[in-house]
């Protein structure tokens, strides 16, 4: 199925888009060339939108039991994550699930992803770091435990 972006006012349809030239400094507007010759321009918000950034394409449980860390005036808050969500553009992004309707935790103040464990307080969190790779990593371990207790079985 065809994902429509908006671009300067009208929706284009990214499997038309031949090739997409991001803007180089801030304040630039990147180049959109499309399959049939023709080419625009666009912001850098409309460049990331085309390449998939927050565009939820898979929405896994998270394999523990981690926290989503924000900054929030100078003070950390922590909220609970029990979903991440795989985006067009590769990117994993917490995610909330509100209502029966998915929205992304990632804002502003955002600061990472971490693991909620017993040794997990204060400055702890350092020796952690962000924790995208360690969830990846995790994922395929838990399906191998999978595989191979459904093998046994």
């Amino acid at each position: 199925m065809s994902r429509f972006v908006s671009v300067n006012g009208m929706y284009v349809n990214v499997e038309t888009i031949k090739e997409l030239c991001p803007p180089l400094r801030v304040g630039e507007r990147g180049k959109i060339y499309f399959k049939d010759g023709a080419y625009t321009t666009a912001s850098s918000y409309e460049c990331d939108r085309i390449i998939g950034a927050d565009h939820i394409i898979q929405v896994f449980p998270c394999p523990k039991n981690i926290v989503a860390i924000y900054n929030c005036n100078g003070e950390i808050c922590e909220e609970d994550v029990y979903f991440l969500g795989l985006c067009a553009d590769g990117e994993i992004k917490p995610i909330s699930l509100s209502n029966g309707y998915f929205d992304l935790i990632d804002v502003n103040n955002f600061e990472g992803l971490y693991p909620k464990e017993e040794t997990w307080r204060g400055s702890d969190r350092e020796q952690w770091g962000d924790i995208t790779e360690y969830l990846c990593f995790k994922l395929k371990e838990q399906k191998k435990e999978q595989n191979h207790d459904r093998d046994n079985n």
